[in-house]
């Protein structure tokens, strides 16, 4: 009986649907945000190969002045 008055007292002061609403929200915007993370990051990794890659050129074949790498 006791768990029934809680639950009554408890339903008055949180609204179920809001506080469901409200996670789902925020558990889309924790994916957005997870996603646009990884995506910067492999461009992050990207852009570091790239310029791996150009050095590694610059230093073979020395064409490079050292202003340009």
């Amino acid at each position: 009986m006791e768990n029934n008055k809680l639950g009554k007292m408890l339903s008055t002061i949180f609204n179920q649907t809001e506080i469901e609403a409200g996670f789902e929200i925020v558990g889309a915007l924790s994916r957005k945000a997870n996603a646009f993370i990884a995506n910067r990051a492999r461009e992050a990794d990207r852009k570091i190969q790239q310029a791996e890659h150009q050095e590694a050129l610059a230093n073979e074949n020395e064409l490079m002045s050292v202003e340009q790498r």
